[in-house]
């Protein structure tokens, strides 16, 4: 049995009715089967959800003061500003205090990844999901150009591509879920990456055919 620790910028047990908070609850339940599984994440409580083995342990979210200083703060270091919304430093000094007590470390969404430490880079996982920057740059294309979002949506897009290619440098492992964008990837990226598929219906066997072939 090893010891997995998974880091969420959401609280998979919070009931919310969205994508991926309903697939990382799946995602969860099938890991702790055979493994312990420690999950930590964002809440606006101190609910804990405990068994033998899976635990939730939830941090309160920095205040809207704070929040704006975490974005302001991604913005003069050129990364995406959505980064310092879902910043928190008590989630930062919990994976630099413990993630030696771990054998994997899974990051759900680019804005974890984040907390990444040069240490267990051997042995994190990104669920990356998307390539949002793709999605930015798209939607600053739709949006009309006196509207003052477009030029937040082309700078976020631009923030977004190079934070999203040093990712696939710094991860061990990558989950995509389009094999489109998979093969939009330099090669050199492909070994790392595995698909897994957005439907709830084969999610779980998605999950079981990429942590069979990486033996988690």
């Amino acid at each position: 049995m090893k010891k997995i620790l998974f880091v969420s910028t959401r609280d998979p047990f919070s009931g919310r009715y969205s994508g991926d908070v309903i697939r990382a609850k799946k995602f969860l339940y099938f890991l702790s089967k055979k493994n312990y599984v420690k999950v930590i994440s964002l809440a606006n409580s101190n609910y804990k959800k405990k068994d033998s083995k899976l635990s939730y342990e939830g941090f309160s979210e920095p205040n809207i003061f704070l929040k704006i200083f975490y974005i302001f703060s991604s913005f003069l270091h050129l990364k995406p500003l959505q980064l310092g919304f879902f910043y928190s430093p008590k989630i930062k000094q919990f994976i630099n205090d413990n993630y030696e007590s771990f054998d994997t470390i899974i990051f759900q969404s680019f804005r974890t990844a984040q907390y990444l430490q040069y240490n267990a880079k051997e042995k994190s996982i990104l669920d990356m999901a998307d390539l949002v920057s793709k999605n930015y740059y798209q939607s600053y294309k739709r949006l009309f150009f006196l509207n003052p979002l477009k030029i937040v949506y082309l700078l976020e897009s631009i923030l977004l591509k190079k934070y999203e290619t040093n990712c696939l440098i710094n991860f061990k492992k990558i989950l995509l879920h389009s094999n489109k964008e998979i093969k939009s990837l330099e090669k050199s990226f492909k070994n790392k990456i595995r698909s897994l598929d957005w439907s709830l219906e084969s999610v779980l066997w998605s999950l079981e055919s990429a942590t069979g072939v990486w033996s988690l």
